[in-house]
């Protein structure tokens, strides 16, 4: 008998193995069934993103772009103005040196007019 009831006891705690072990498989199956929803989730995020992100760059080089071009405008605008700088440079240099000239006559024609008032 007791052969008999160790074989039933074995085969009930194997039973029970059996019954936790299909609890356990049909729990896994629940998680991954919710893995691979929590993952097409994420894959459509992931797909939001990166066409987010492309649209960015492509931003990104309009916005470039027009920099380069508004640098290029500001840089040409930049070389006319040091041109019209010297410009005014040299032309005011000239007349500084015609305001000495005629400064010097007006001196020397007072010095005259002084002379022969005398």
């Amino acid at each position: 008998m007791t052969t008999a009831t160790n074989s039933a006891s074995k085969l009930n705690r194997v039973q029970a193995l059996i019954s936790n072990l299909r609890k356990e498989n049909t729990d896994l199956k629940s998680a991954n069934k919710d893995l691979k929803k929590d993952n097409a989730q994420l894959n459509e995020n992931n797909i939001k993103l990166i066409d987010k992100d492309n649209k960015l760059c492509e931003e990104n080089k309009k916005l470039n772009t027009s920099s380069n071009s508004n640098n290029k405008i500001i840089s040409e605008a930049n070389q006319k103005a040091n041109v019209s700088l010297e410009n005014f440079g040299v032309k005011f240099e000239r007349i500084k040196t015609l305001r000495n000239k005629m400064n010097k006559i007006v001196t020397v024609n007072e010095e005259l007019k002084g002379v022969m008032m005398a």
